[in-house]
């Protein structure tokens, strides 16, 4: 078997959208391996992303785990995206007249790339804020500590000094 038929997918999470990259043949032997995939990532407002670019043959019931999902996706508030159908997608897309059903875009991969990347600055400046907020409520803590410290050491020196003398 060539590995162009070969099912996969891969998932990633890029600008607050699920991404599943889908590659080989979706058939009925491997089309629930593909809802496997997508069910975890159904919820209320989600947004799923399918790259078809790399489907190299699919059929009518890969078409009802598209429509489930987005139907589930849907009501809701989500929504499904056939990110670059590939050729044997849009023949069968074309062929159920499911067209109209399931949204589809064009994009490249570099622009998923452009967008993992700007992921992960945006995690890394979260956790760089989180650090910095933490190191500035433990110095503020420790600066409280050690004025009580001071408080305390004044009012014991006020107190000896108030202390009448018993001679």
């Amino acid at each position: 078997m060539n590995d162009d038929r070969v099912f996969s997918a891969n998932v990633e999470t890029s600008s607050g959208a699920t991404v599943i990259h889908v590659r080989g043949e979706i058939d009925l032997e491997t089309a629930g391996r593909l809802r496997d995939v997508i069910e975890p990532h159904l919820g209320p407002e989600q947004r799923i992303i399918l790259d078809m670019s790399e489907v190299s043959f699919m059929d009518s019931s890969c078409l009802h785990v598209l429509e489930h999902a987005r139907g589930r996706l849907t009501a809701d508030g989500g929504s499904l995206v056939l990110r670059n159908p590939s050729p044997a997608t849009q023949r069968l897309l074309t062929a159920a007249g499911a067209q109209r059903l399931l949204d589809t875009e064009q994009r490249d991969a570099a622009a998923d790339r452009r967008d993992a990347i700007a992921n992960t600055r945006d995690v890394t400046a979260d956790e760089r804020d989180r650090i910095a907020n933490a190191r500035d409520a433990t110095a503020d803590e420790r600066d409280r500590a050690a004025a009580e410290r001071e408080a305390e050491l004044g009012r014991r020196e006020r107190a000896l000094h108030e202390r009448p003398d018993s001679n």
